[in-house]
């Protein structure tokens, strides 16, 4: 079973690094996938809208990597770490294309990274 492995980034230049980086170590360019993610609300301030605190989590450019096989997880995960990543997430997923998001996160774009 194939795992989706995602890192969201605050900078290009983290996950330009890191998309190089994954390149560099043999993850075929076919199963790394780089979006921008929109502005997300979290489930509490949607049902609560006292104005208290700023309820949207920031966007950032999301590199998703379909890893086939437990070391590439691993490398996935490690690479992404290593740039600075803000959340890592793991989703095993058979069939899973990784543009396409969950729960309150808004659908991305696809993002063309200057290699």
């Amino acid at each position: 079973m194939a795992t989706v492995v995602t890192g969201t980034f605050e900078a290009e230049n983290q996950a330009t690094s890191a998309v190089r980086k994954l390149l560099r170590s043999c993850v075929p360019s076919e199963r790394v996938r780089t979006l921008v993610s929109a502005r997300r609300r979290s489930h509490y301030a949607s049902q609560r809208s006292y104005g208290r605190r700023n309820a949207e989590q920031p966007g950032g450019i999301q590199v998703a990597v379909n890893a086939a096989d437990n070391v590439s997880k691993c490398l996935a995960v490690s690479v992404f770490r290593e740039h600075g990543a803000r959340d890592i997430e793991q989703t095993a997923a058979p069939n899973v294309n990784p543009t396409k998001t969950s729960g309150d996160v808004q659908q991305g774009v696809q993002y063309a990274l200057r290699l």
